[in-house]
């Protein structure tokens, strides 16, 4: 078992999914940052697409945007 932090999730009307972006650490205890598409019964599921990936990091910068105008 993994423990790890939700960054944010979102849902995307053209792909259909429902994303979840998440830290964790490795076994070395390095940090991770990880995504995937979650089905209706909530089982992760492999991002199949560059595009996705590229909605994903689109996110992900918007987030730390937001983040640091937030702090100042």
């Amino acid at each position: 078992m993994m423990e790890c932090k939700v960054l944010m999730t979102f849902d995307r009307e053209e792909t259909g999914k429902s994303y979840i972006v998440y830290a964790a650490r490795d076994k070395e205890g390095r940090p991770m940052i990880m995504a995937n598409y979650y089905d209706t019964e909530n089982r992760l599921m492999n991002i199949e697409t560059a595009e996705e990936w590229e909605v994903i990091d689109q996110f992900l910068k918007q987030l730390l945007f937001e983040r640091s105008m937030k702090n100042g």
